[in-house]
């Protein structure tokens, strides 16, 4: 009885293990999607010395980034409403791989720019598809899946700085970071082949238990005439198309708020490194340690998309969004090690704690059949916008310095706190 007991309670382990290969395997892609878009702003430095260009120069090759990422974000939608997600998720993971080993052997700068592009390009197609398959497969877990893709995710953007510090004090060449993205990348796309997209169903849906299922018992709920949590009408899915979901109010103030944070967000990261090595000033070396700092803060995304499953959305992204603010305002006058690395801990809290609750919140909003495009147009939206960020931080702080840059960045995100409260009262 014992020994029966035993073998059944690790069965049920096996299987509880099993029903998150899925979500796993996702989350380690984006940690290298993130680790690969996370190593240029370290390099900074370093691309200044090597290629001879300036603050704007290098804000506008990872704005040519997020522009390559911007652009795809739509197709990818539209394409994962239609075919595979699962494919289109292994296809883009190569991608970046190939994009990564251009990288390492640009020659000019114009040439790295061009492999930014695709390197933006590849990797924009992971999350848009990857967050509606993570909330079809783990439907009633939805919040807890997307936090823990983005909590893993972050930690490439962590581990990028730090892969970077341990290259600069060793005196490799600045290379050797793309060329180990790049095997690493191609390892997990063909994990992610293997164990997800040679078994999924043909619905293209493999179901939280691990096993190929017909999907049934992971869509969402009825949403015929039901009115979610926060308030929104959501329509029957067969009525509604991509043109009427961008009447409803409460949608569009919500597309603003995400809009202004990828902009922050990218701006603020992209430049966090210099603004420290500049203006404060910090070594080269501690300047990467303290932005690391920014990403281990990722550890909360878990907590707040796990609190998202069961209380005001719209709440936690307010309290989350002042975080943000209250940082960014300390963060410019302030010094040492230890202040600035509280308020970056701080700030990153802000930051990645709004992500996954921003993400269930969307696919709340956005009815199932035409999740994937509608998903693909906001994030589109989001990222073009976004893209903006580092070359408008990077003109600002060359002009006005880094103190006028960050404030403008703080006064952009005060602007999406006022509007989610609009948002909340509408």
């Amino acid at each position: 009885m014992v020994t029966r007991n035993l073998a059944k309670r690790a069965g049920t382990v096996r299987d509880r293990l099993a029903s998150y290969e899925v979500v796993l395997l996702i989350s380690g892609i984006w940690f290298l999607v993130q680790g690969l878009r996370y190593l240029f702003p370290p390099l900074f430095d370093t691309f200044q010395t090597t290629y001879g260009v300036s603050n704007t120069e290098t804000g506008l090759l990872f704005t040519a980034l997020l522009v390559g990422y911007s652009i795809v974000q739509f197709p990818a939608g539209t394409l994962a409403d239609r075919f595979s997600e699962a494919k289109m998720i292994a296809a883009g993971a190569a991608g970046f791989a190939v994009a990564a080993l251009i990288a390492a052997s640009a020659p000019t700068f114009p040439t790295l720019a061009g492999s930014a592009v695709l390197i933006g390009l590849t990797t924009g197609i992971h999350k848009t598809v990857a967050i509606p398959y993570l909330s079809r497969t783990y439907a009633e877990r939805k919040g807890f899946a997307i936090g823990v893709m983005d909590t893993i995710g972050q930690f490439g953007g962590a581990a990028a700085p730090l892969f970077v510090a341990v290259i600069l004090v060793s005196a490799l060449p600045w290379n050797v970071a793309f060329l180990t993205g790049a095997a690493v990348s191609a390892v997990f796309a063909g994990l992610f082949y293997v164990r997800v997209v040679r078994r999924e169903d043909p619905a293209g849906i493999v179901d939280d238990d691990g096993d190929d299922g017909d999907g049934q018992d992971v869509e969402n709920d009825d949403v015929q005439g039901v009115e979610n949590d926060e308030g929104v009408d959501v329509e029957d899915d067969e009525d509604v198309s991509y043109r009427e979901i961008f009447f409803n109010t409460k949608f569009l103030l919500f597309v603003l708020i995400v809009m202004a944070y990828t902009f922050a967000w990218n701006g603020f990261t992209s430049f966090l490194p210099l603004f420290l090595i500049d203006a404060k000033p910090l070594a080269d070396e501690t300047a990467s340690l303290v932005y690391s700092l920014l990403f281990v803060a990722s550890l909360t995304q878990t907590a707040t998309g796990w609190i998202s499953d069961r209380l005001s959305q719209v709440n936690i992204m307010l309290s989350l969004l002042s975080v943000i603010v209250v940082g960014l305002t300390l963060i410019l006058f302030v010094d040492g090690v230890w202040a600035l690395g509280g308020l970056t801990l701080m700030i990153g809290i802000g930051f990645h704690g709004f992500r996954p609750v921003r993400d269930a919140h969307l696919m709340e909003l956005i009815p199932e059949s035409i999740r994937g495009g509608t998903f693909g147009i906001v994030r589109t939206l989001m990222t073009a916008v976004g893209a903006i960020g580092p070359a408008a931080v990077g003109y600002i702080s060359d002009v006005s310095g880094y103190i006028a840059a960050f404030s403008f960045l703080s006064a952009v995100l005060a602007g999406s706190v006022v509007l989610i409260i609009v948002m909340r009262s509408v």
